[in-house]
């Protein structure tokens, strides 16, 4: 079940960091153009990078071609709510939704609070338009709360992290809440009825359990270089993942499971690093300008 839930856990802690990160940078002021540069080059060049690969692998691999069109809509990273060449390209959709409210809403001649206000009603009237029959994004209504939620973790992190320690003094009394929301968020769909209103919230069980955690995490003074080697690849992981797990299992699923699990792992952590560098060197031109000089070297020789 928990290996089930990774995706669904994945993306609300995606979610909820982001739009903390987003608060911390711009708070809620009015965003320059500055902001969708760095949003765009950071989502979309991966994302070319791994649907060029994708496209070739299956090609060649699976004997599966795709139309320009397609190429070209999955590249815009929108879907129309139909299942792209990578699977996790939904995200970049999705994502790209919330930065946009982020940015209007910042726009917005009023206090914080009521900015805060709007965009939890913008993100919950989207939920709601979602379900309509005729576009069908029902799945975007799970993850409703985790981006506002976040931004407003964001402003009011001390406020909470204080009203926190003061009730629950004793790391233990953090672990209880901790340990009872998660298995409410496992069970979720098991107990409780699928309607919509519910359906929104469940990342809350996830999201209040991720908060007790950095507040424990902190007193105990914990440094983790793999955790954060993991955060700073995690949205290449998520666009390396599913097509080399589900497309490409040659060992994955293999027994012992532990080795050749342990083998898919290292070996995506390493596609990943690849995978982001070479996003960075191609949005700082270094990758253009470094062929270009081979090229030119190649021609002198030539000559």
């Amino acid at each position: 079940m928990v290996f089930h839930l990774g995706g669904y856990w994945a993306v609300i802690i995606f979610l909820f960091i982001s739009g903390y990160g987003l608060y911390q940078r711009y708070q809620l002021n009015n965003i320059g153009g500055s902001f969708w540069k760095k949003r765009i080059s950071k989502l979309y060049t991966p994302l070319w990078i791994t649907l060029v690969l994708f496209v070739f692998l299956n090609y060649f691999l699976l004997n599966v071609s795709y139309p320009l069109h397609e190429i070209l809509l999955n590249m815009s990273g929108i879907t129309l709510n139909k299942l792209p060449i990578n699977p996790p390209t939904w995200f970049v959709e999705y994502i790209m939704l919330q930065y946009l409210i982020y940015w209007l809403i910042s726009k917005l001649p009023f206090s914080d609070i009521v900015k805060l206000v709007g965009l939890f009603v913008i993100c919950f009237c989207i939920a709601i338009l979602a379900c309509i029959p005729t576009i069908n994004y029902l799945w975007w209504t799970q993850y409703t709360i985790a981006f506002p939620v976040r931004v407003l973790f964001g402003k009011y992190q001390k406020q909470i992290r204080a009203f926190i320690t003061e009730y629950l003094k004793n790391q233990i009394f953090l672990l209880i809440p901790l340990i009872i929301l998660l298995v409410i968020f496992l069970y979720w769909d098991d107990f409780l009825p699928e309607i919509f209103y519910l359906r929104t919230i469940k990342p809350l069980a996830l999201i209040i359990p991720i908060i007790l955690t950095l507040i424990i995490y902190e007193r105990i003074n914990l440094q983790s270089t793999f955790l954060i080697f993991l955060g700073n690849y995690s949205y290449e992981i998520y666009l390396l993942h599913v097509p080399f797990m589900t497309n490409y299992d040659y060992f994955l699923f293999r027994e012992p499971l532990y080795i050749f699990f342990f083998a898919y792992f290292v070996s995506l952590l390493i596609l990943s690093y690849i995978l982001s560098k070479t996003s960075v060197l191609i949005n700082n031109n270094l990758l253009i300008l470094g062929i270009t000089k081979i090229i030119n070297k190649i021609s002198r020789r030539k000559k």
